[in-house]
């Protein structure tokens, strides 16, 4: 007995564990109406045929406990006839263990068939226990596949994680698919997933200057002939398993052939496979939606080195902006189209038609992100352009009331594209990469001569020539609300319908405060009106903030102390105090300390207060620190997050259902420093001058002006005159200037924003949800006829006010929900009115190695990003002159 041996997994088992399988099986009860028991043994190797003919001669030990005679009987081939005769008439009561070298599934020519119907299986060989060990079918194609495999399926953990990722296999291709998928990694046992793991790897041990590692599991695995005729029938590729250059290459190029004319790939024939493009593409794809940070930038370093190597730089930048306009293998193009957009709109060409379709196309593609500050700054730059070359005869206006109009209506825009290109370009500054920087800046110089030479200049320059008159004679701007009268002629009416909460944000402009309704508008249940209001000159925090309360008079002392109808307003005490003449229950607290209280804490500090008034500095707090006062657009954006928050604890904590939010000045902010040369002098007036900053001085009448704008301040002092240098220039001063000013008179430090909001109950009838921008298929064709495909979108509605801007992931299903293609995102965020402005193109592809029927439903699924739930779902047929599918070739 000691020869009796069982191989599983390529370890020796003890033949008592065999025997104690047969006999087991032997002992076991039989079916209904059974009289006895026939173990057919089967062992189509024959591994086992001496070890059973011993069995037989000796004698199958335990035999005593069974409840009838066995007999053992080896079934050979050419007595066939005998071994039936003794089974159905000369013996049939014993019960028979017949070993037979043939598999349990081949019947054809088998005497014994009508036998094997009703008699039980025993397989001791090993390619029987590893096939039930997978749970895979027991097939002549299967135990060949394990018998060239057998150095993979030598350990067990390897056999366990087979048998959990290709559960009940049934082909080689299945098998060589969870090898392949153990050795990359444990990966998904997929095509694309196994593709992407491969080059992968291969970029790694280059990196680690180790190659050949992964060939050589392969071979020692015994699965390297099959792995490379696989991934040649995947790919296209033939090279060396061990080359990552050239697998890196051929992957990559193939994919961009399928995205891009024949003509862009001309001189790159033999490095790329046009007929394996769309499963690379899809490949890549699949790789880029799942990879984590770490993998997608091991990619975006694979990519820009097989693009140096084939010199793609030269080769996108001879082809049109239409060719690469859908392309995303190669961050490259990317970085070609921006730079050749950037370039051209710098030096001064009208490139808005392309940065619009350029910059909707490349958003909803897998490298945007990584460039997507440069997108942002040259899609404001565009903007830019375009305001300008829509107002080039803006700025000849005659009257102070249509200016001011023309500013808190349209002019505002201005300041606020300005301000989104110096946070993109900011951004890319600090986060983008080298190969963008001179041409960004490039631009951006462009920009500031833009906003600063023509804007500032000739909007300002308008603006004080229709004003300065009446400021000499201290007159109110014709038709121009003053911020001085914002008590009596906002909170008062406010608060005469309940609680009102005024939220007073330092240095908060008119063009900041429209992103703040914005916002407003699509986050709380409320309504939101703008206006404006003219803040006081000098525009400083001082006069700003006293001309909001209460007042009579105001009062300019000689170190620029003002005061509120003879009473100090410096701090949150003293204008507490100011409030409470008028209403004796106002309260006022900085928003810090408002943040930092209890809920209850809040609630109590609110009781019986009809006027509350929170102060918040975000915006001037940064700007005034030379540290931080370029910066000054970020905090911009902190702001009226801040903003957001406190009109939500005013509501939920105050219990105010009316907000107002201002402030007490705007600003000028230029990205770069004015040289020593843009800045003026205040010449002899600089002597007496009672107070004064970089863009004001308050004097005495008898100082005179000079050149400068004269502006009468009697109403804060008898003899009072305020001087302000003319456009955004800045007065002299002793050290450098800085990015940020206020003070003067521009627009863009008088034009202070006054916010109504009403906030509504939820479940008010007159309480309208926010909802999501949503898309819909906007053509009318329903069959897909190709395996790269487009289809039309349309945004249903512009983002603003209640519609929020959303970004949708897309996927086409079959009709039990498996995604038949590759999943592409699509942002629907756009704020303009025209229809047809809203229409975005996405592409999709068509998985490989599945067959379509055009007979069956697919489905356009539509599932916002991060939210598995589909929000809707467009049926589509599919129908192609032929499939191609992965052809193994074994």
């Amino acid at each position: 007995m000691g020869g009796l041996r069982c191989v599983q997994g390529g370890r020796a088992m003890l033949a008592e564990e065999v025997l104690g399988q047969l006999t087991a099986l032997l002992g076991a009860p039989l079916d209904a109406g059974a009289r006895r028991r026939i173990v057919m043994w089967y062992d189509a190797e024959g591994e086992f045929s001496e070890d059973f003919s011993l069995l037989a001669s000796d004698g199958l030990p335990g035999v005593d406990g069974l409840p009838r005679r066995v007999r053992l009987l080896k079934a050979i081939e050419g007595d066939m006839f005998s071994v039936k005769r003794l089974l159905c008439r000369e013996d049939q009561e014993s019960d028979f263990v017949v070993y037979r070298q043939r598999s349990s599934g081949c019947s054809e020519g088998d005497w014994l068939a009508d036998i094997a119907l009703y008699a039980d299986v025993f397989q001791a060989d090993s390619a029987s226990l590893l096939l039930g060990s997978l749970g895979a079918e027991d097939t002549t194609e299967m135990r060949r596949a394990l018998r060239d495999y057998r150095p993979f399926f030598g350990a067990k953990d390897r056999v366990a994680w087979i048998s959990q990722a290709v559960p009940g296999a049934s082909t080689r291709k299945a098998l060589l698919c969870g090898a392949l998928a153990y050795v990359l990694g444990r990966v998904a046992p997929e095509p694309e997933a196994i593709v992407q793991a491969w080059v992968l790897a291969l970029d790694r041990e280059r990196e680690s200057e180790k190659p050949g590692q992964l060939e050589s599991a392969l071979e020692r695995f015994g699965i390297a002939d099959d792995a490379a005729a696989y991934l040649e029938a995947l790919t296209g590729y033939a090279g060396s398993l061990s080359d990552a250059d050239a697998l890196a290459s051929h992957f990559l190029l193939s994919a961009l052939a399928a995205t891009v004319p024949a003509d862009v790939m001309a001189g790159l024939e033999g490095r790329f496979s046009s007929a394996h493009g769309r499963f690379c593409l899809s490949a890549l794809h699949g790789w880029m939606d799942q990879a984590g940070k770490e993998d997608r930038e091991d990619l975006a370093a694979l990519c820009e080195r097989v693009a140096d190597a084939r010199d793609l730089a030269a080769r996108f930048g001879r082809a049109s902006i239409d060719s690469l306009m859908q392309s995303d293998v190669f961050p490259l193009v990317d970085e070609v189209l921006l730079g050749d957009l950037m370039d051209s709109v710098a030096a001064g060409a009208d490139r808005r038609a392309d940065i619009r379709a350029v910059v909707d196309a490349r958003k909803n593609l897998s490298w945007y992100d990584r460039v997507a500050c440069y997108y942002d700054a040259l899609d404001a730059a565009g903007a830019m352009d375009d305001f300008r070359r829509s107002h080039g005869d803006a700025f000849h206006l005659t009257s102070p009331e249509q200016v001011w109009r023309s500013y808190v209506d349209d002019w505002w825009r201005m300041d606020a594209f300005y301000r989104r290109f110096c946070t993109a370009f900011r951004s890319c500054s600090r986060d983008g990469g080298e190969r963008l920087g001179e041409v960004s800046e490039a631009l951006a110089e462009a920009m500031d001569n833009l906003y600063e030479n023509w804007f500032l200049s000739e909007a300002n320059g308008c603006w004080m020539r229709t004003a300065e008159d009446s400021w000499a004679r201290g007159e109110q701007t014709p038709g121009v609300p003053l911020l001085r009268s914002f008590y009596d002629e906002v909170v008062e009416p406010e608060a005469a319908g309940g609680r009102c909460v005024v939220l007073i944000s330092d240095g908060l402009r008119y063009e900041v405060a429209r992103d703040l309704s914005e916002r407003l508008e699509r986050e709380t249940r409320g309504s939101v009106a703008v206006q404006a209001s003219q803040a006081p000159f000098p525009s400083v925090t001082a006069l700003g903030m006293a001309a909001l309360l209460p007042h009579r008079a105001l009062s300019l002392g000689e170190k620029m102390e003002v005061r509120v109808d003879g009473l100090p307003a410096a701090d949150t005490a003293q204008r507490e105090a100011a409030l409470q003449v008028r209403r004796p229950t106002a309260r006022a607290v900085r928003s810090v300390d408002l943040v930092s209280m209890r809920r209850a804490d809040r609630k109590e500090f609110a009781r019986g207060a009809e006027v509350i008034y929170v102060y918040h500095n975000r915006i001037d707090a940064a700007g005034e620190t030379a540290s931080t006062s370029h910066d000054v657009f970020r905090a911009c954006q902190d702001a009226v997050d801040d903003l957001v928050d406190l009109v939500r604890m005013a509501g939920n904590d105050l219990s105010a259902s009316r907000i107002v939010v201002t402030a007490d000045h705007g600003f000028l902010y230029t990205r770069r420093p004015l040289q020593e040369h843009e800045r003026v002098s205040l010449g002899e007036a600089s002597e007496d001058a009672l107070c004064a900053g970089e863009r004001y001085a308050v004097v005495r009448e008898s100082c005179g002006g000079g050149t400068l704008m004269t502006l009468s301040l009697a109403e804060l002092g008898e003899g009072l005159v305020g001087l302000a240098p003319r456009g955004f220039a800045r007065f002299r001063r002793p050290g450098p200037a800085g990015c940020y000013a206020h003070g003067g008179a521009s627009l863009q430090e008088l034009c202070v924003p006054v916010l109504r909001v009403r906030l509504k109950r939820a479940g008010s009838k007159s309480a309208e949800e926010a909802r999501y921008a949503s898309l819909q298929v906007v053509q009318t064709e329903r069959r897909i006829t190709s395996a790269i495909f487009s289809l039309r979108l349309g945004q249903s509605e512009p983002v603003q006010g209640r519609v929020k801007p959303c970004v949708y992931d897309l996927v086409l299903v079959d009709a039990d929900g498996n995604e038949v293609s590759d999943v592409r995102a699509a942002a629907a965020d756009r704020t303009s009115v025209d229809a047809g402005e809203r229409e975005m193109t996405v592409r999709f592809t068509l998985r490989e190695g599945l067959s379509y029927s055009a007979s069956e439903p697919y489905y356009l699924v539509a599932c916002r990003k991060g939210d598995p739930a589909p929000v809707w779902r467009e049926e589509f047929r599919v129908e192609m002159a032929f499939a191609p599918t992965i052809d193994f070739g074994f």
